[in-house]
C-alpha cells in the first residue's frame, strides 16, 4: 500500500476463511494518516515480489498488554478490568471497563432499582483466557467473560430472584484495540443477553475529583454539576434518585492536570457518580431490559402495556473508546467526533480523472468551531454548511471549501436569508465571526 507520492504505508494482510462457503478472502488493513476534513485521499495497492506479502511483525499469543506510541493498556485476568497508561502525561487509570449488572424494576420511561437488588460485577470464568494479536497497524486483546445473573425479578418486582433459585449466563466478548498513531483505545463489545428485568452498565473510575462533567449535546458541550456522594434514596413510589443524562458523542471528566473522555457510537445514556473517596466514576449504560410501560406514564389507560421485545434478549454489539488527555479537552473532543464516522474505502481501477488525488469539501482553522452538517439546501439551489461554536468568546473562523459556487450567504436554521455574508479572502477561503456558542449556517449557491 502506498500514498500518492509513492511512499509505502505499514499494512497488514489478513487471510480470512468463510467456514460456510469454504472460500478464502484477503483483507488489507492500513492506517490512513492526515486525511483532509470532510474529504478523501488516494492510496495505491501494488503487487510485491511475492503473491502475498507476509507480515513478519505479526503474532498471536496470550499476553495481556498492548501499546502504541501514546498509550499502553493491560487487562487483569481475574476481573477483566483494564489499566490504561498515558505515555504523554505519565498518568494511569485503573479498574476501567468493569461490567456491572443490576436489577431493573422500571419501565420504558425510566429506570427503577428493585428494593432488594443483587449486583453482579465479577465473571465466573476466571482466570480469563486472553488472546493478544499484533501487526504493523496495531495491537488487540480479546477475551470472553461469563456472568451468572438472576433470570428475572420476583413476581412482585421488588427483588431479583436468588442466584441459587434461578440464574442464566450472560456472555460478554470484549475486543480492545490500539491503532498506530491514534491516541485512543477502541473497544468493541458483544453481549449475549439471556436475562430479563436488568440493567447492564460498564464503569470507568477516573480517580479525578471535580464538581462538573462535560457532555456532548446538540450544538453544544453541556456542563453539568456532579452530585455529592450519598447513600441511595428511594421516594414514596420506590424510585431511586438517578443522575443519568443523555450524551451524543462523548462525556468528559477533567481534573487539575489530566482528563478522561469516553466516546461512543449510539450509546446515549451515561451517569457520573461520585464514590465514597470523592472521586468520579463514569457509568455507561449498555443495556436496559424491561417488559412494560407503566400505566402512570400513559394517559387514560387502566393497565400496564406489555413490551416483551424491550427485554432485549439475544445478541447486541456496542462500540466505544477511551481517550485520556491533558487539561485541554478540545483535542480529545475532536477525536471523539471523528470516532462517530468510520472511514469508508472505495476501490477503483487505475485511470485518469478530473479530481485531485487529495481534497477537502470544507474545513475550518478554528478548533472551537465544529462543522455539524454539509447537505443540499432545501430549495435545491445550493449546499448548506452548518457549524457551531463551543467557545464562550467570539471566535474568528476561516473556512476553506472546494464547493464550486456563485456566492455564499449566512442564513438561519430554516435557511431563510439573514442579509449577512462571510468575507471572501480569496483562494476559496471565507472569514466570519461566531458569537459565543452560536450556530452558523452558510448557504453556497451552486451553478
Amino acid at each position: 500500500v502506498a500514498e500518492d507520492d509513492g511512499r509505502v504505508i505499514p499494512h497488514d494482510i489478513i487471510i480470512e476463511n468463510d467456514h460456510d462457503t469454504q472460500k478464502e478472502s484477503t483483507r488489507l488493513q492500513f492506517v490512513a494518516k492526515n486525511l483532509p476534513a470532510v474529504g478523501y485521499s488516494t492510496f495505491y495497492i501494488r503487487q510485491s515480489g511475492s503473491s502475498v506479502a507476509p507480515n513478519k511483525d505479526s503474532f498471536e499469543d496470550g499476553g495481556t498488554t498492548i501499546e502504541n506510541e501514546f498509550l499502553s493498556i493491560n487487562v487483569d485476568r481475574n476481573e477483566g478490568t483494564l489499566t490504561l497508561f498515558d505515555k504523554r502525561t505519565g498518568r494511569s487509570f485503573s479498574e476501567l471497563n468493569r461490567y456491572i449488572d443490576g436489577g431493573d424494576a422500571g419501565d420504558l420511561r425510566a429506570y427503577r432499582a428493585p428494593q432488594r437488588d443483587t449486583i453482579i460485577d465479577i465473571p465466573t470464568n476466571t482466570p480469563l483466557q486472553v488472546l493478544r494479536t499484533s501487526g504493523r497497524t496495531g495491537q488487540a486483546l480479546e477475551f470472553l467473560q461469563i456472568y451468572r445473573v438472576p433470570r428475572s425479578l420476583a413476581p412482585d418486582r421488588s427483588r431479583r430472584l436468588p442466584l441459587a433459585a434461578q440464574f442464566v449466563p450472560i456472555s460478554i466478548t470484549t475486543m480492545i484495540r490500539v491503532i498506530r498513531n491514534i491516541p485512543r483505545v477502541d473497544i468493541e463489545v458483544q453481549v449475549s443477553n439471556n436475562a430479563l428485568d436488568h440493567r447492564l452498565r460498564v464503569h470507568f473510575p477516573t480517580g479525578i475529583n471535580t464538581d462538573v462533567a462535560f457532555y456532548d449535546g446538540h450544538f453544544e458541550v453541556v456542563q453539568r454539576q456532579v452530585p455529592k456522594f450519598t447513600d441511595p434514596v428511594f421516594d414514596s413510589h420506590g424510585e431511586l434518585s438517578s443522575q443519568t443524562h443523555p450524551q451524543r458523542a462523548f462525556v468528559t471528566v477533567l481534573g487539575s492536570d489530566t482528563g478522561l473522555t469516553i466516546a461512543n457510537r449510539g450509546i446515549p445514556e451515561v451517569e457520573i457518580l461520585r464514590n465514597s473517596a470523592e472521586k468520579i466514576d463514569i457509568s455507561l449504560t449498555l443495556l436496559r431490559s424491561t417488559g412494560w410501560l407503566r400505566n402512570d406514564s400513559m394517559a387514560n389507560t387502566g393497565s400496564d402495556l406489555e413490551t416483551p421485545t424491550a427485554q432485549c434478549l439475544g445478541e447486541h454489539q456496542f462500540s466505544y473508546c477511551l481517550i485520556p488527555h491533558g487539561i485541554d479537552p478540545v483535542p480529545a473532543w475532536h477525536e471523539a467526533w471523528a470516532y462517530q464516522t468510520p472511514l469508508e474505502a472505495a476501490i477503483t481501477d487505475f485511470h485518469r480523472g478530473s479530481l485531485p488525488l487529495q481534497d477537502s469539501l470544507v474545513s475550518v482553522d478554528n478548533p472551537y468551531f465544529q462543522i455539524s452538517a454539509v447537505k443540499p439546501s432545501l430549495d435545491g439551489q445550493g449546499i448548506i454548511v452548518r457549524g457551531y461554536s463551543i467557545s464562550g468568546e467570539e471566535e474568528t473562523v476561516n473556512l476553506h471549501t472546494s464547493i464550486p459556487n456563485q456566492g455564499v450567504e449566512i442564513v438561519n436554521l430554516d435557511e431563510s436569508p439573514t442579509g449577512y455574508a462571510p468575507v471572501y479572502q480569496g483562494a476559496d477561503r471565507y472569514m466570519f465571526v461566531s458569537r459565543p456558542y452560536e450556530i452558523v449556517t452558510l448557504k453556497f449557491t451552486v451553478p
